[in-house]
């Protein structure tokens, strides 16, 4: 399990450019330090008054997806300046993966046409971590996984970036998770379904996969409440509390799931 790292503030360097697309958060390539002092290429998102949770979504939910096993980028929290103001804040850090950082399917495919949607899907099926994906989104309420939060490291790998949406979204009330959680439309199930149909074989690595992620859930729970401090804020204990109680019904859910596609 790892924690995003909390960097100081002289660990941002400058602005590279800004980016479109992020509909909750604002959104800039930038040169950043990391933990050790190398000067690496960072995205840098800020959020604004009407996503008050996209901060604490993006911290707890990588934390969670690293202890489920997900392979994410290295992230971390640092202050740094907003570009549209002239004032600094906090703002959640992904680095751009090494060694190979391919891109989103936003910025490698054409989404226009089918005959992309079709490549793409069936090159996401074919990547190790498809399975995972799906399983550990649908317990952290990501309804949210697009074609621009996950990124291509290499013919059949992808890391994941952008949890600002988990939890009911980034401008939700955190006391709804005290309520009993359904299901969340998985997108790229979605996708699968009208470009690549799922195989059988594929349907049963989802299922799988359900039955790890509640497993390292049920295992990785205590560590993540002392590494959180889920005893000292409520408000992540009762986000961890709701992906404990969903985990008991993850493999119930994409079971059901794979039967619908089927």
């Amino acid at each position: 399990m790892k924690l995003p790292d909390l960097l100081p503030e002289n660990h941002y360097m400058r602005m590279v450019r800004f980016e479109l697309g992020g509909a909750m958060a604002q959104t800039h390539l930038a040169i950043v330090k990391d933990k050790s002092g190398s000067e690496m290429r960072a995205f840098v998102k800020h959020f604004p008054a009407s996503s008050p949770r996209g901060l604490f979504n993006e911290y707890v939910g990588y934390s969670v997806m690293s202890a489920l096993g997900m392979p994410q980028p290295e992230s971390a929290v640092i202050k740094a300046p907003i570009p549209s103001k002239n004032q600094a804040n906090f703002a959640f850090v992904s680095f751009q993966p090494v060694p190979i950082s391919e891109g989103t399917p936003k910025e490698i495919y054409n989404l226009n046409r089918i005959e992309h949607w079709k490549v793409l899907a069936e090159r996401m099926v074919g990547c190790s971590a498809f399975p995972g994906m799906i399983a550990a989104d649908q317990v952290c309420m990501n309804h949210d996984r697009n074609m621009g939060n996950l990124v291509f490291t290499s013919k059949k790998g992808f890391v994941l970036i952008d949890h600002s949406e988990i939890f009911g979204g980034g401008n939700s009330d955190i006391n709804q998770l005290l309520k009993t959680t359904q299901k969340v439309n998985s997108k790229p199930l979605a996708m699968c379904e009208q470009f690549y149909p799922l195989k059988q074989r594929v349907k049963s690595a989802v299922c799988g996969a359900a039955d790890v992620v509640a497993e390292k859930m049920w295992t990785e729970y205590t560590s993540l409440c002392k590494a959180l401090k889920a005893d000292e804020q409520r408000e992540v204990k009762i986000a961890l509390d709701a992906i404990w109680w969903r985990s008991l019904e993850l493999s119930k859910w994409l079971k059901n799931e794979m039967g619908v596609l089927a």
